[in-house]
């Protein structure tokens, strides 16, 4: 399973990215308290009051696909810092002089770095390092002291000496603090690693794993980003997880990969599907025991010994009158089939299901006849947004099947009758869906699904706000 975000799509993240950390860094009024010394006095500054400005959002290539290390920043940075202050001159008698003062930048406009460390390898992201970089040369950055004496004692220049030492640890801080919170609330609410209840059990989904960058386009400073999240689900069996017993063997081309046509695209592999259905069937999830109370009262097949379908399907039945049908039915883990994605849609090919019908004779339970059918379903998915979310539903195109009788304690069985069965059940299957989460502020727009050979993709705009 593969994610990719083009250059557009991370461009409207980096510019949401950017108003949501400018408003956190200019509301943070937790800045530490600044002390240190230079060769001419020893200062305290405090009470920090930011006003900054975020231009031009950048991303650094990563293609390595080995760290979590993610290179980003801002080109161009104003800022207007205030803040009070409470300076000794080194030298005896050590004259002190408190006051305020304002940091900003000139029209050179430093550059902001950061340093991310993301790591996708836990049951939700997160973001374990943040370092913060203001790099500027001499003359960027101006000083503005005011003492609350008529004059300073201590001369400016000593003052404005010490605020440029001390300055830059309460903003980068304060911007590490803000970058790293913004990046965890936009995904907070996702699950990487999920726990689904399924029948009487459950099964875990399984989206951690790496990611890495897309060379950018030339003249531009955003680029793609590619998120491999394992794309699996597990059987939990006693609280363990338990992995299908194969593994993947597919991995869309890098060509496919590296051009998206939308600002997400999502490729799910056969192995998705695949994983997913063998959890279930671990989970026993399609072992099922029904009597006619189950049935709908507008069924118009009812499982008694009376019923026209099943008095013609085995005449031997004519042996028990009015009396009810049990049936078991079965596909375990080793039963179902593995997938196939081609140009028409999803399929899955020879999945062995069988069923045993018992009568009940009111006092016991009769062994009746038990039949195994060899089925095959071709599915279509059909995405609709739903809030924060893009839900997947599934549409049963097709269903076939082969049904031969395995045993039989009440004679004949007509094998035909029992495919045209399975066919008319196939119209009232529920097929269940899945969800895919978004971070945050993420609309998605027009979802659309493409077809190839060995994966399919989920399409889709967004926008983000």
């Amino acid at each position: 399973m593969y994610v990719v975000i083009s250059e557009g799509g991370l461009s409207q993240v980096a510019t949401v990215f950017t108003k949501t950390t400018t408003a956190r860094v200019n509301g943070d009024k937790t800045a530490p308290e600044v002390k240190g010394e230079t060769s001419k006095a020893k200062y305290t500054f405090n009470n920090w009051r930011f006003n900054v400005t975020l231009l031009n959002p950048y991303f650094s290539p990563n293609t390595t696909k080995i760290d979590n290390v993610l290179d980003l920043g801002w080109l161009n940075v104003d800022f207007v810092i205030t803040f009070n202050f409470h300076v000794c001159d080194r030298d005896f008698p050590n004259p002190c002089d408190d006051g305020d003062g304002k940091i900003y930048t000139n029209n050179n406009h430093p550059r902001l770095d950061v340093q991310m460390f993301i790591n996708l390898n836990s049951s939700h992201p997160n973001i374990t390092d943040t370092y913060v970089a203001l790099p500027h040369e001499k003359g960027d950055i101006e000083v503005y002291i005011h003492c609350s004496n008529t004059i300073c004692v201590i001369p400016p220049s000593d003052i404005a000496d010490a605020v440029a030492q001390g300055f830059l640890p309460a903003l980068t801080t304060t911007l590490a603090k803000s970058i790293r919170t913004e990046a965890l609330n936009a995904s907070s609410h996702i699950d990487l690693l999920r726990t689904i209840p399924v029948g009487k059990g459950s099964i875990i989904s399984d989206f951690e794993g790496g990611w890495w960058t897309l060379p950018p386009s030339s003249g531009t400073y955003i680029p793609g980003m590619v998120l491999a999240p394992r794309g699996m689900t597990y059987a939990d069996v006693s609280g363990k997880a338990v992995p299908p017993p194969y593994n993947p063997t597919f991995v869309p081309p890098a060509a496919i990969l590296e051009s998206p046509a939308h600002d997400m695209e999502i490729f799910f592999t056969e192995y998705f599907f695949e994983s997913l259905l063998w959890a279930m069937a671990e989970e026993n999830l399609f072992d099922r025991v029904e009597v006619d109370s189950d049935l709908p009262p507008a069924s118009p097949i009812h499982l008694t010994t009376d019923d026209s379908f099943f008095s013609q399907a085995v005449p031997g039945l004519a042996k028990f009158p009015h009396m009810k049908l049990e049936v078991t039915t079965s596909m375990g883990p080793s039963d179902v089939s593995r997938s196939s994605i081609d140009a028409s849609g999803l399929h899955f090919l020879s999945s062995n299901l069988t069923m045993s019908f018992s009568i009940d004779t009111g006092s016991a339970l009769v062994p009746g006849w038990t039949v195994k059918a060899d089925v095959s379903f071709d599915f279509a998915l059909v995405p609709t947004v739903h809030g924060n979310e893009i839900m997947v539903n599934g549409t049963l195109k097709n269903i076939n099947s082969v049904v031969s009788t395995v045993s039989s304690s009440v004679g004949s069985v007509d094998d035909s009758a029992f495919e045209q069965l399975i066919q008319f059940l196939g119209g009232a299957l529920v097929v269940p869906g899945f969800r895919v989460p978004l971070p945050a502020g993420l609309t998605a727009t027009n979802p659309a699904i493409q077809y190839q050979q060995g994966y399919l993709v989920l399409q889709t705009d967004f926008v983000y706000a």
